[in-house]
């Protein structure tokens, strides 16, 4: 990072401030913060908020020797103990209880959360594993020590974007302060509204943390590209409509369509929530099943242009909504239930093309710039 990360401010507080207040809000009450390099600069903001600090007098042995730091200054008499690291400085004290409430009731020795089929952080390790963290090498990677001697691990879907959201980077400090803004959007009365969906640097940075697959980024930003046509078009006649809505939604659409994880679309829509994405969730969610008739209503909105959107494509080219049918069935249209299902999406993609061209007065082959 080249500076201290735990002074950055992210949403108007350090780093520091907010990994502790999340801990505070879940009823964690015994924190040591373990302090390595310019430990003289974090004593004022450790006084500031009453905390506890534990100095690690060697950090250039490795991250590891700060946990066991920090570790052998907890009270001997907890049940658990998160490693918590200040670079996740969004860390949301809902995601701490869920994991203490799991340990609970589970027979494991760690639970880690997990985001969109991924493993993130903070670890909750069980206090059987205290002897094994203090009596190892300075030099071990305590992931590697856990795989060793916690055979019982356990995975908890969270769906929250937050525990893969670390901040090794500048790059990744301006992403986490921008993504605080909708974690902790603004009074009713601010002068600066917020925007319902994130810029396309932000989206592109969400799809990189899910480890969003190469080919599936490709067709999202030709989604992308076909949404914003079509909302561009639409806009002089429903200013109303939000085109960086609809642009931030084709980004995002397919944002957990990998390996391991579960049904994307409502997945998806469940991480865009957890993140205070309200409305960009309804959008992404509705992608593959509109929660509406769309011919109730003359004029597209922004579900519907998404979803349009996501027919006119096929893997990162511009297709056109017969192409797209005949493509569908031919990978997937083993029984008549499956090949009528996809008629009835296509369908409903060429009921809202055709809204488009009526209130453009456009051929949808024109807005599209399909041949």
């Amino acid at each position: 990072m080249g500076t201290l990360k735990a002074l950055e401010l992210v949403g108007g507080l350090s780093a520091l401030r907010r990994v502790t207040s999340a801990l505070a809000e879940a009823r964690i009450r015994d924190v040591v913060v373990v302090t390595g390099y310019h430990a003289e600069r974090l004593r004022p903001e450790l006084r500031r908020l009453g905390l506890r600090a534990a100095h690690n007098p060697d950090p250039g042995r490795g991250m590891f020797s700060s946990v066991q730091t920090g570790v052998r200054a907890l009270e001997a008499r907890h049940d658990a103990f998160f490693v918590l690291a200040v670079d996740y400085a969004l860390t949301r004290p809902t995601v701490l209880t869920a994991l203490t409430a799991c340990l609970q009731a589970e027979d494991v020795d760690v639970v880690h959360p997990r985001c969109g089929g991924l493993r993130g952080h903070p670890p909750l390790l069980s206090s059987l594993l205290r002897p094994v963290v203090l009596s190892a090498p300075g030099d071990t990677r305590l992931d590697a020590l856990l795989e060793q001697h916690a055979p019982r691990q356990l995975d908890v879907d969270t769906d929250d974007l937050t525990v893969l959201l670390d901040m090794d980077t500048p790059r990744d400090l301006e992403a986490s302060r921008r993504l605080a803004w909708f974690l902790e959007p603004p009074s009713d009365d601010s002068p600066t509204p917020l925007p319902v969906a994130p810029a396309e640097q932000d989206a592109l940075y969400i799809l990189e943390r899910l480890q969003t697959p190469q080919r599936v980024v490709a067709h999202c930003r030709a989604v992308a590209e076909v949404g914003v046509n079509l909302a561009a078009a639409l806009k002089p006649h429903l200013p109303g409509l939000d085109v960086d809505l609809v642009a931030a939604a084709c980004l995002l659409h397919d944002m957990v369509r990998l390996e391991g994880a579960r049904r994307h679309a409502p997945l998806a829509e469940s991480i865009l929530r957890n993140l205070g994405l309200t409305r960009l969730a309804e959008v992404v969610g509705a992608h593959m099943t509109l929660p509406h008739d769309p011919s109730l209503s003359p004029m597209p909105n922004e579900e519907e242009l998404v979803y349009l959107a996501d027919k006119l494509v096929v893997e990162d080219r511009l297709a056109g909504l017969d192409e797209r049918e005949r493509r569908a069935i031919a990978l997937y249209g083993k029984d008549e239930a499956t090949i009528s299902r996809i008629g009835s999406r296509i369908g409903t993609a060429r009921a809202i093309a055709a809204k488009v061209e009526v209130v453009t007065g456009t051929p949808l082959h024109e807005i599209i710039g399909l041949d």
